[in-house]
């Protein structure tokens, strides 16, 4: 009586370990493939970015670069992706700066160094 209750259970914990997951996984997966739209930043399965310029059936049409479109089955985007925001002009001066001041710092450091073996 144990040996067919343990090869039911056995077979119970392969679906929940295997086939649940798997079914998760395909119907997540459908459905990002179902709201796919235009001006959505997406990932295709090699790697690639781009943005959606058209959706026509099976087929996405992707702009990668300025002028550059890229027609990928819908099946081939595999996540969507938070649009990237451009960098404010004003930040990058400030991070300039700061490392200026550091490599001045650096310099007062090396110039004591000289004076000690002096």
């Amino acid at each position: 009586m144990d040996g067919p209750l343990l090869i039911v259970l056995l077979i119970g914990l392969m679906y929940v370990v295997l086939v649940l997951p798997r079914r998760r996984q395909m119907s997540r997966q459908r459905s990002l493939l179902a709201s796919l739209e235009p001006g959505d930043d997406v990932v295709t399965i090699g790697g690639l970015h781009g943005t959606i310029t058209e959706v026509d059936g099976p087929v996405v049409t992707l702009s990668v670069a300025a002028g550059v479109e890229l027609r990928f089955a819908r099946e081939a985007v595999a996540s969507k992706v938070a649009p990237v925001l451009p960098v404010d002009a004003g930040s990058d001066d400030a991070s300039s700066d700061d490392a200026s001041s550091d490599d001045a710092a650096a310099g007062d450091v090396a110039d004591d160094d000289e004076g000690e073996d002096q």
